[in-house]
This record gives structure tokens, C-alpha cells and sequence, in this order.
């Protein structure tokens, strides 16, 4: 959620009203990105933070050598 919000300006799912993004998430939906900034690899991280299934997340420790890998291949 930082991340999408660092990178979008708003949090995600800002234009809904809470009821239809909970019903918008619900049926499989994920925000959209709009930002030039978001690369394929921050998208698909920020992607992975928001999967279904808790299993797939990645932990803190995971995000954060991801962001390094990141930051690292910007250089």
C-alpha cells in the first residue's frame, strides 16, 4: 500500500467508496497503475504484496532484498 501510494500520489482504490472497493477487490480486481515511475519489477512486488493468498506474499525480509535488487539495477 506505501509503495502503490509513494509511487501513485493517492492510496489505491481512493475514488471508491469503501463498500465497492471491498466488492471491486473481492471479485479479483487490482488497482491500476498510472505512475511513469513504477516499473515492471515495483509493479509486479507491489502485486505480490497484494495476493489472495497469504502464502504467495513475500516477507519483510524478501521485499526488502527486492527493493535493494531494485534500486541496484537503476544504477
Amino acid at each position: 500500500m506505501i509503495l502503490y501510494e509513494m509511487l501513485e500520489g493517492d492510496p489505491p482504490m481512493s475514488h471508491h467508496e469503501p463498500y465497492e472497493a471491498a466488492r471491486y477487490i473481492s471479485e479479483g480486481h487490482l488497482p491500476i497503475f498510472r505512475a511513469k515511475g513504477c516499473t515492471p519489477e515495483l509493479k509486479e512486488l507491489i502485486e505480490a504484496c497484494w495476493s489472495a493468498d497469504i502464502k504467495l506474499r513475500p516477507s519483510f525480509l524478501d521485499i526488502l532484498k527486492r527493493l535493494e535488487k531494485i534500486k541496484e539495477s537503476a544504477l
